[in-house]
């Protein structure tokens, strides 16, 4: 498992004092995970290990989680 703290990239900002995700497999077949404002994701082998992450990242459990399709990279520069 890879977890690692994006800078740059943001997306559209999740409501106030709720986490959003976006969830993808890249290339490679990995699952990738990020925070949509860029703050927080990871690069996991299992789909269950990337939406454990987003689960303990978001502590209250307030959070959610978009599907993409059609691929997620993970940018490694941005980290």
């Amino acid at each position: 498992m890879i977890a690692l703290r994006l800078r740059g990239g943001a997306h559209s900002p999740a409501p106030a004092g709720k986490l959003r995700f976006l969830l993808g497999q890249n290339a490679r077949g990995l699952w990738v995970i990020r925070e949509s404002a860029g703050g927080k994701g990871g690069v996991f082998v299992s789909r269950e290990a990337a939406l454990r992450f987003a689960r303990l990242e978001s502590r209250g459990g307030d959070h959610s989680v978009v599907q993409v399709s059609g691929g997620l990279e993970f940018d490694y520069a941005a980290a």
